[in-house]
């Protein structure tokens, strides 16, 4: 997971009893997923690379991109805590600016990430 996510309260936890792997935003359980089996041993499908925030935080976009029963991206509501399923190979691309981004400086050297503060 990138730093970008824990720094907004998103955490992946996993059950040790019930072997649930738990999606957690701002300490409120938003998902749960079973561990599979594959060739290589247990897995769960999630995939935190690929998961955002969309402007203005209300929803969470979240890479399911490995699971037997759903291959894709979940659009939870964080105001409800309901989610949506999406259609099979869509996408959402953020643009990122320094009026909407303010992790990055534009000087003479290039364009140049700040460092997160938590």
């Amino acid at each position: 997971m990138d730093d970008l996510l824990p720094a907004k309260g998103v955490s992946l936890d996993i059950d040790q009893q019930s072997g649930i792997e738990k999606l957690d935003i701002k300490g409120e359980t938003y998902l749960g997923l079973t561990r599979g089996e594959g060739l290589k041993g247990p897995y769960y499908c999630d995939e935190t690379l690929r998961s955002v925030f969309l402007p203005g935080d209300r929803y969470f976009l979240f890479n399911l991109p490995y699971c037997g029963n759903y291959n894709g991206q979940v659009l939870i509501d964080m105001n409800t805590g309901k989610y949506k399923r999406l259609a099979k190979d869509s996408r959402a691309y953020l643009v990122f600016n320094t009026d909407n981004w303010p992790y990055y400086n534009i000087n003479g050297g290039g364009i140049t990430a700040k460092a997160f503060q938590r």
